[in-house]
């Protein structure tokens, strides 16, 4: 059932990207001063190319939300029949226990799912609250710290899915996400019928406990997901953001697990696409991420 890739919006963005790299460089040739020499004259023509590539990117990004606005067909995945696959749900969390995350987590409606929280918190009172909600809530679920802080929230779950997860579905929510009861058995239901390796869930931003700086931003998290990334399952690269997915455990093993760098998602979606293996974005599951609640900048304003 994997949807049929489409160079539709790549012909149709470098159509337009042509024209305006023509149109503008014949302009921006004439403001070149003719009493300039050889090389300088030069060293100004390329100023134009980084420009270009702006273009290029704004382009390709303005028509998959251009036509994210007319009516499509959203593919829809029921649960296979007889389908029982053990899933791992990793709950990431540093100094950032999230209380009403981590039970969105944990209540939910498939039974055959394991919770781990893979704690990289370097305060003991945050440790202890976790110890604590799991004594006192969810006992049957794991909690794994690693030795180290090497690599980071990459480095975090390859710790845990090397060391606890034998399941080959698995699942990451980060502190502060909220799921829906039904969120494991949307996303594996997703998994297995589309046939990819990995599916990541539409998100929007919480509305509990925001601030100003958070009520005025936050809907941008919505509009991306809803006008930037669905039409990417069909005419573009679906991006892995870290959060709110569920991977195959075997995919994860062949490209050798996150890549240790700032943007370990998008580095992981890339190895998969080198691999021949694709994802898929489920705008019909959704899942809540905070908004961050200030900036420096803006509290500097704001006193001012």
């Amino acid at each position: 059932m994997r949807m049929q890739k489409s160079i539709a919006v790549v012909l149709l963005t470098l159509s337009i990207w042509v024209t305006i790299t023509i149109w503008t460089g014949i302009r921006f040739e004439s403001t070149v001063p003719h009493s300039l020499n050889p090389f300088w004259a030069s060293l100004l023509r390329c100023a134009h190319v980084p420009w270009m590539l702006f273009w290029l990117w704004g382009v390709h990004n303005f028509w998959h939300q251009i036509l994210s606005l007319f009516p499509r067909k959203i593919p829809e995945a029921g649960m296979p029949d007889n389908c029982d696959e053990p899933i791992a749900l990793l709950y990431t969390t540093c100094d950032d226990f999230d209380i009403d995350a981590v039970e969105s987590c944990f209540n939910q409606s498939y039974q055959n799912l394991k919770l781990i929280i893979c704690d990289d918190s370097f305060q003991q009172s945050s440790r202890d609250q976790i110890d604590d909600w799991v004594e006192r809530n969810a006992p049957t679920a794991v909690v794994v710290r690693r030795p180290d802080r090497r690599g980071f929230k990459a480095g975090n779950l390859n710790y845990a899915i090397t060391n606890v997860v034998t399941e080959e579905y698995i699942i990451v929510c980060d502190a502060d996400e909220i799921v829906p009861p039904d969120f494991a058995a949307k996303m594996l239901a997703a998994c297995v019928k589309m046939n990819v390796a990995f599916v990541q869930a539409r998100h929007k931003a919480r509305t509990d406990n925001q601030t100003y700086f958070a009520r005025i931003l936050a809907p941008t998290v919505d509009i991306y997901n809803r006008y930037s990334l669905p039409l990417r399952n069909q005419y573009g690269f679906v991006a892995c953001f870290g959060h709110g997915i569920m991977f195959r455990r075997s995919a994860w093993s062949l490209v050798g697990g996150f890549p240790e760098i700032v943007s370990e998602d998008l580095g992981f979606a890339a190895r998969l696409l080198a691999k021949g293996m694709r994802g898929f974005f489920a705008e019909n599951i959704e899942a809540e991420e905070e908004f961050p609640s200030r900036m420096r900048i803006w509290e500097t304003v704001s006193r001012a």
